[in-house]
């Protein structure tokens, strides 16, 4: 059985859908918080009550602190679903400074009941 251009779209389009969804994602106008977990670690809370944690590839974040400013910049207007989706960058007194995010991952409720209350976003 041969599927047409349009029933093969259709499939295409609902398969890239369902893993989208299946993923953890979330939206930049969700980030409520952000908190310093070490020099490669970043714990964003979103929504209510998730709280993601982003890794780094660098130790970007030696020698931040939880309340300086993060500056992010998603790429396009759709939801961030890969480490590649998101662009972030500390700012502090030297200046803003860029991290690549090799990872990030939404954390189960034990997971964020072993974060250490300092290190809660």
């Amino acid at each position: 059985m041969r599927l047409n251009t349009l029933n093969l779209a259709t499939l295409i389009a609902v398969t890239f859908a369902a893993s989208a969804a299946a993923a953890d994602c979330f939206r930049l106008n969700d980030v409520n918080a952000h908190s310093i977990g070490d020099n490669k670690t970043m714990y964003l809370a979103v929504g209510r009550h998730d709280i993601y944690r982003v890794s780094m590839k660098g130790a970007c974040l030696g020698g931040a602190t939880s309340s300086d400013p993060i500056i992010t910049e998603s790429f396009g207007s759709g939801p961030i679903c890969r480490p590649i989706d998101l662009n972030l960058k500390i700012a502090s007194g030297v200046g803003e400074i860029a991290c690549i995010v090799d990872k990030f991952e939404k954390l189960t409720p034990e997971q964020i009941a072993a974060i250490p209350k300092k290190q809660r976003p």
